[in-house]
């Protein structure tokens, strides 16, 4: 070393540099050179620059010890890179011939995951002067692809064009063209994190034009092609329906080394809380949800990955190349890291969370199956359990549009609104007069309430529509007194100070409208027994016009164009809601008459909240599914012969049929997750142990006295985590998670 060309400080030098790699990422270079200008400073010259060269090489002479690449060994950059333990890696933590030791139905659990994305924040400012003798220290590329080799790449396609996109209009296509870009020299970076959030070592590039296929291309390729001993990759990328498209024939037209292994099978899909702004059809094709054997993977861990980084763009913008790629690759590090030292407590939350999940859906799933019954859910089950979804055809996971009522059936429904339901009877033997009275009373009370709607719509009408309002009112008013005349002589009030002039609002004197101590017992049980049978009937016609409206609404938002149509589809649909509040208002009804009359005894009823009528719980319970959020439906689809009345309505029944089979892959893949997760703690902790044995090897392999206590220090650290590992899963083993 050569004397005065290193700065000297009273602070520890290994301290300060971490607090500056690590802390000082969050602001901008020109305040980290202001803070280190105020230091105490004996010799009065700016040492600023020589600073941060030192903190440069401080860290990756960190990053070559924590690897294990002492002195002047030669070594790729991708050895300093800090891996995953929970993922399989044949040779370490998997059997290198696990193909014929593992049963072939659990191949599954050997899967890769590889979650791409680019992020624009990580940019690169255009400078004038650029310093020719600038050098990365991670020469190799450590975390990003080999640098000499990612240019040469990109001689050889920067006339290919780029594929335009018929579904997804992402900023990632979008991009290209952005006027910013001629400001940066690096528009900014694209890159993967396994399943566990661990950026991937040779797995990361720079943009220069946007995000273009071209460079993930190559991206994906460094990071496949050192999958060895691997045949399933799970690849999640927000525009994978686009970018899947072609994909091997662009990577047949690389360069060899380049080229994906030919036993490797890629499953291309959309990460979750992307997937809702593409078009239906990627909906199901590329749905993590709807794929078998991904547990609950969301796909969505670079993108937490980007925002823990982001703010390192302060200060890596107006720096070096080099340097900047330089402090990523530490950062990148410093991350993985953190996360290995954490793993075990990671996937025990994970598991412990899905366990719990489990429980939840796999009670939501039987409620369902006795809804639609054992005969449809058994074919329903088999039916999803053999499915794979297939390019272009129309899933087992969407309505049929031929079976969703048109428009027209819809309208000639809604012109029987004024038509009374269909009458409700006792037992066909010994009917008595009782009987028919409390029946009839019932179906006056549902008239007055049509009425009191009738009477809301025409308030401010014609005097035609008065005049039959009036008419209406006068049946009604003879109807009620004429039930009164018939009144079994039971002793309850007939009610004569009742207001005349206003029939609908007449209080009639059924049980359920007395005290209880008034109530006559015999006239009481035949109440409460029809009672029961017509709250089920409302319940059916509930479920018959949140279906139709489902149907309105996707055909509206799928077929109908300009104002006209829109309009049009908007009062039909207003229609049928009106006709769900009234159908909702009468179950609440006989739900608190059921309750007057001494409580509701079959559990097959209960409160209707207003989430449990609301379409928008439909859709949202698909969307977060979609999302991978936890859902539940609302208890008027899981109730028994729900199944029964679809029989007859070949609409309802499709409607059963995919709320049933999105429980199902819901509940699915909380039980694969359970497993996986459980598979990943025995993965890692292999890996502590394998990395152990490692770092014992060098110890005794080594010469050098400093080299071989560092490698005692990290076998021992090693196999600390490893002790943590094993001992949760003796917990969870054993019923402690």
């Amino acid at each position: 070393m050569i004397l005065n060309d290193y700065p000297t400080w009273p602070s520890s030098i290994d301290e300060l540099v971490r607090r500056i790699e690590v802390e000082w990422g969050r602001i901008s270079k020109e305040k980290c050179e202001k803070y280190i200008r105020t230091m105490p400073n004996r010799l009065e010259a700016d040492r600023v620059r020589e600073f941060r060269r030192v903190a440069r090489q401080w860290s990756y002479l960190i990053a070559r010890r924590d690897s294990g690449v002492y002195g002047t060994r030669t070594s790729h950059s991708s050895q300093l890179c800090s891996k995953c333990p929970a993922c399989p890696q044949p040779g370490i933590n998997v059997d290198e011939n696990w193909q014929e030791t593992t049963p072939e139905d659990k191949w599954w659990l050997l899967r890769r995951y590889v979650h791409f994305g680019a992020n624009f924040r990580l940019a690169l400012s255009k400078q004038e002067k650029r310093c020719s003798l600038d050098t990365a220290l991670w020469m190799d590329g450590g975390f990003f692809a080999d640098p000499q080799q990612y240019r040469d790449y990109l001689s050889t396609v920067s006339t290919v064009q780029q594929e335009t996109s018929d579904c997804s209009n992402y900023r990632a296509v979008s991009n290209i063209s952005r006027s910013r870009f001629n400001k940066l020299e690096v528009t900014g970076i694209a890159g993967a994190v396994c399943r566990h959030e661990c950026a991937i070592p040779q797995g990361f590039v720079d943009l220069f034009k946007g995000e273009r296929y071209v460079n993930s291309d190559f991206a994906i390729s460094r990071i496949v092609t050192q999958m060895n001993g691997i045949r399933d990759v799970a690849l999640t990328y927000d525009i994978a329906c686009q970018y899947s498209r072609n994909f091997q024939r662009r990577f047949d037209s690389l360069a060899a080394f380049l080229r994906l292994p030919p036993h490797l099978r890629i499953i291309f899909l959309v990460p979750k809380f992307h997937l809702p702004a593409h078009k239906e059809a990627c909906r199901y094709q590329y749905s993590l949800n709807f794929c078998k054997n991904v547990g609950r993977t969301d796909g969505e861990a670079i993108e937490r990955f980007w925002s823990a980084h982001n703010y390192l763009s302060g200060s890596t913008m107006r720096t070096s190349p080099c340097s900047r790629q330089d402090a990523l690759n530490f950062h990148f590090n410093y991350w993985n890291w953190r996360k290995t030292r954490k793993m075990g407590k990671t996937l025990l939350k994970r598991l412990q969370n899905a366990r719990e999940m489990l429980v939840q859906h796999t009670i939501l799933l039987a409620d369902l199956r006795d809804s639609v019954g054992v005969e449809k859910s058994t074919v329903w089950s088999q039916l999803e359990d053999n499915y794979m979804i297939r390019q272009g055809e129309h899933t087992i996971y969407q309505t049929l549009a031929d079976r969703a009522p048109t428009r027209l059936q819809v309208l000639q429904r809604l012109t029987q609104f004024n038509n009374d339901l269909q009458p409700l009877g006792a037992e066909d033997d010994n009917r008595p007069a009782m009987v028919l009275w409390i029946n009839d009373g019932l179906e006056i009370e549902e008239q007055q309430a049509r009425l009191i709607v009738l009477i809301q719509s025409t308030i401010g009408g014609t005097e035609r529509q008065l005049v039959e309002l009036n008419r209406k009112r006068a049946n009604l008013s003879e109807r009620i007194n004429a039930w009164k005349a018939r009144a079994p002589d039971n002793g309850q009030d007939d009610g004569d100070d009742e207001p005349t002039h206003n029939p609908e609002l007449q209080r009639l004197m059924l049980p359920s409208q007395l005290p209880y101590h008034d109530q006559n017992e015999e006239l009481r049980r035949i109440e409460k027994e029809l009672r029961e049978a017509q709250a089920f009937d409302y319940l059916r016609a509930l479920r018959t016009s949140l279906a139709e409206k489902i149907a309105l609404v996707r055909d509206k938002e799928t077929n109908q164009r300009g104002n006209q149509a829109n309009a049009r589809a908007r009062s039909v649909i207003d229609r049928v809601q009106m006709r769900i509040d009234f159908e909702a208002s009468r179950y609440r009804v006989s739900f608190s008459a059921l309750q007057r009359l001494g409580g509701v005894d079959n559990v097959e009823l209960m409160p209707l909240a207003p989430q449990d009528v609301s379409i928008a719980n439909v859709f949202r319970f698909t969307c977060d599914l979609e999302r991978g959020y936890n859902t539940s439906t609302s208890w008027i689809w899981r109730r028994h012969a729900v199944g029964e009345q679809a029989m007859d309505n070949d609409w309802l029944n499709e409607f059963l049929r995919v709320r049933f089979l999105e429980a199902k892959v819901n509940h699915d893949r909380w039980k694969e997750e359970c497993e996986l997760v459980r598979v990943e703690l025995g993965y890692t902790y292999r890996s502590f142990r394998h990395w152990q044995w490692e770092w014992i090897q060098k110890a005794q392999h080594s010469q050098v006295a400093g080299e071989v206590a560092h490698s005692h220090l990290m076998s021992h650290l090693y196999a600390m985590l490893a002790h943590e590992v094993g001992e949760i899963i003796v917990q969870v083993d054993h019923g402690g998670a």
